[in-house]
């Protein structure tokens, strides 16, 4: 039969993947130009959304993770690049597509 209930959603965001602005990103009017990174407490950051399944035996669920980047970005260090890891956790969306 299905499985219903809350299902726990982990999306993990490792530190050594930064993001890299040539140009077009603005905090505070500070152009920031460089890499920009998660300042991470651990080696990962684990995400936890819950979320509500109606799956049956067979069935495949696809799920969309919005980054929501506009979000924390824009709380972005602009000097030391860093954002910290609880603003980008509270921005990260968990959805069923």
């Amino acid at each position: 039969g299905p499985s219903k209930g809350a299902k726990d959603v982990r999306q993990k965001a490792i530190q050594r993947q930064p993001a890299g602005f040539n140009s077009g990103l603005i905090v505070n009017g500070v152009p920031v130009v460089g890499e920009v990174r998660v300042e991470l407490e651990d080696v990962a950051l684990v995400v936890t959304r819950p979320l509500n399944l109606d799956v049956g035996d067979g069935e495949s669920v696809f799920l969309l993770i919005d980054l929501n980047a506009n979000t924390w970005l824009q709380a972005v260090d602009p000097v030391l690049g860093v954002i910290n890891e609880e603003v980008f956790a509270n921005a990260v969306a968990v959805a069923v597509r």
